[in-house]
């Protein structure tokens, strides 16, 4: 049921896309089916209790439940950065495939960098929730600095906005699955800890296509009064060679600063599941890992 559901939900935004015919009886009747199945596997799970697939007891745990809404976020924001800023590089900075996977090295070298040292500072410390709200912080203000990119941002503008958000993420990423080991028992960990990376993944996966649906109408709104008649599915997935085959020569100016100005939407909404990661943070427990270590140690002994 759950698969089922996210598929509709998936060809829904897929096909509402297609001219924006969001009111289409295909696309409505896909949304209708994704909520049935929703709360039918819901209902399912309620009834079940103890018995369910995710018993209700380990979900809507405190911590458990904030940090599976925090972990889809970041997830989220993880995606939608590593997949559409090298877009953003080879379409608006005529960079190649090649070099526009170079040019997100700041962020995956700082992400990489800050998920190691918020291990070691949790180890140290004891306590995941400093870090947790710390780095949906800095994420924010990261995400915040790369919305105000332009299509002649300079190099170390748009190295040094990546690193502060991947140190962010970095920084808040392992943190919900830190809380969750933390606070429920050893017995319901793993439960806890695959809800989570579902959430991740499903987080990543639907908000990629949110992004695709929110840039292919803004660049129907920005570029077709310059190119009457262009495919905009096909401008948004072109890449920079693409894109000057179908810009012509005069205009190119033009679309690079609408195709930037479209994007942005996408900076938006990562900027919008930061602060919505940052909330959820705030309703993780202060528990300390060590005492749970003192504690399981003792009663090995």
């Amino acid at each position: 049921m759950v698969a089922g559901s996210v598929v509709s939900l998936l060809f829904a935004l897929e096909f509402g896309k297609e001219n924006q015919e969001w009111t289409s009886g295909r696309v409505i009747a896909l949304f209708v089916v994704f909520g049935v199945l929703f709360l039918i596997f819901a209902g399912y799970q309620a009834w079940r209790k103890e018995k369910a697939t995710v018993p209700p007891r380990i979900l809507f745990q405190r911590t458990t439940f904030f940090a599976c809404l925090n972990a889809l976020a970041i997830g989220s924001v993880l995606v939608i950065y590593s997949f559409y800023l090298p877009v953003w590089f080879q379409v608006v900075k005529g960079k190649s495939p090649q070099d526009s996977g170079i040019a997100l090295i700041p962020l995956l070298l700082s992400n990489v960098f800050c998920v190691i040292l918020g291990g070691v500072l949790v180890s140290k410390i004891g306590y995941y929730t400093p870090f947790a709200i710390a780095g949906c912080a800095v994420l924010i203000v990261g995400s915040a600095l790369i919305s105000t990119w332009t299509a002649d941002v300079s190099k170390a503008k748009w190295i040094g906005y990546q690193i502060i958000t991947g140190a962010g993420m970095g920084l808040t990423l392992q943190q919900p699955a830190i809380a969750i080991q933390s606070v429920l028992p050893e017995s319901d960990s793993p439960i806890g800890l695959s809800i989570l990376n579902f959430l991740i993944f499903l987080g990543g996966t639907v908000f990629v296509t949110v992004s695709q649906t929110l840039l292919e109408g803004q660049l129907e709104s920005r570029i077709a009064k310059y190119i009457p008649g262009v495919d905009i599915n096909t401008l948004a997935n072109s890449g920079a060679t693409n894109l000057w085959n179908l810009v012509p020569s005069d205009k190119v100016d033009l679309v690079l600063n609408a195709y930037n100005d479209s994007m942005r939407s996408i900076w938006y909404l990562g900027l919008g599941m930061g602060c919505f990661a940052l909330i959820m943070s705030f309703g993780f427990e202060w528990k300390n890992v060590k005492a749970r270590k003192t504690t399981g140690a003792a009663a090995t002994a």
